[in-house]
């Protein structure tokens, strides 16, 4: 039986701890007190904070009624309560953190304001998004524009961000509107990283008239899956065999060793695999369970 991906579990409340923690104290000791605006209504309500004393987290909850009715009509109610539940714990946190409690500024340099307010900020939406919740604002549009159009997270924060910019710089001055941007693309870098996963495989395409023996010695060397795709030489006209390994950065010295052993003249291709997915890498199933996201049950096994 599938698992309901939107079923609010003990990972699911730890994720959303986790991350709602290094958010929250990301803004209330590192951007907000050294006037760099957060992404998205946070960073509006940062300039109304700063300059008309309304509460953050309360104009941050007033504003996300709207978007929360177009998550929960396109991704169904129970995907809008754990976001519900992540902007009104934030929200209640912020307010806390910078109105009533008076959180300390932990770094007067806008320089490593920026840094660490995003390096954490970034982990903390990681957390968040593999809970399956958002913080609201330019978050509920970076989840839906992955699941439907499949932008990249981090992509969709870089562009809300510039429109939040645009109004720090006419609030604050250019300055610190750029230390705000250095902040949005460390966030965005971040996000991505920990969402998407860092860049430690490798896809090789291995061209070679030895393409049977390479695959075999691949198989048998390096205990890694080959797949033949069929290509043509554009200036002999000629048919060829086409390799296609995936394998992990430390492995790319001893396949080419191994493809050097066996054909000298080959020629290999090695790109960058920001995932890789199935045996011998990381499981899929135990990935999209863990994260609360539907798991296909096994086919039914028919007689013969």
């Amino acid at each position: 039986m599938s698992k309901n991906r939107h079923a609010i579990t003990s990972q699911t409340i730890l994720s959303l701890v986790i991350g709602l923690a290094f958010a929250t104290f990301s803004q209330a000791c590192f951007l907000i007190p050294n006037k760099i605006v957060p992404s998205g209504l946070t960073g509006l309500g940062t300039v109304l904070y700063h300059h008309a004393g309304l509460p953050i987290g309360l104009f941050t909850i007033a504003c996300n009624v709207l978007l929360i009715g177009l998550q929960a009509r396109l991704l169904g109610l129970l995907a809008s309560t754990k976001t519900i539940i992540a902007i009104v714990v934030q929200g209640l946190f912020l307010d806390l953190c910078t109105s009533v409690f008076r959180a300390p500024r932990l770094a007067d340099d806008p320089m490593l304001a920026a840094i660490y307010g995003g390096l954490l900020t970034g982990i903390g939406l990681s957390f968040i998004f593999r809970a399956g919740a958002t913080l609201g604002g330019t978050d509920i549009l970076a989840q839906l524009l992955q699941k439907f159009r499949q932008v990249p997270v981090g992509t969709t924060f870089l562009w809300g961000d510039i429109v939040v910019l645009g109004v720090a710089a006419l609030v604050y001055g250019p300055n610190l509107a750029l230390y705000a941007m250095i902040k949005a693309f460390i966030v965005s870098q971040t996000l991505d990283h920990f969402m998407e996963g860092s860049s430690v495989y490798r896809q090789v395409l291995i061209i070679s008239r030895e393409g049977e023996t390479l695959a075999w010695g691949i198989i048998e060397e390096l205990h890694r899956g080959v797949t033949y795709l069929h290509g043509r030489g554009a200036y002999t006209n000629q048919g060829i065999e086409v390799l296609l390994v995936a394998v992990r950065r430390g492995e790319v010295p001893l396949l080419e060793e191994l493809v050097y052993q066996i054909d000298p003249h080959a020629f290999i291709i090695v790109t960058d695999a920001r995932r890789v997915l199935g045996k011998g890498f990381e499981d899929l199933e135990e990935i999209l369970d863990g994260q609360g996201r539907p798991v296909r049950p096994a086919p039914a096994q028919h007689p013969t």
